[in-house]
């Protein structure tokens, strides 16, 4: 339980420094190495952005519900 709601809080935009630096970091290279970002920096700037939109969490919600519907 606790892993699942430092995870969602994460995704919102509401993780702590050290754990959106840590989630970024890694998605920012995951952007790069897709070609979705032209250095890791980059990629960072916008995982982060993304984690503090909110954009994550509301896509996870997109997942968790086409998903359900297979079931």
């Amino acid at each position: 339980a606790y892993n699942k709601e430092r995870s969602l809080d994460i995704l919102s935009g509401r993780g702590t420094a050290a754990e959106n630096e840590f989630a970024a970091l890694n998605a920012g290279l995951a952007l790069y190495v897709a070609d979705a970002a032209p250095s890791p920096l980059a990629g960072r700037k916008k995982a982060l952005e993304i984690l503090q939109s909110g954009a994550a969490h509301k896509k996870l919600k997109e997942l968790i519900q086409v998903t359900n519907n297979f079931n």
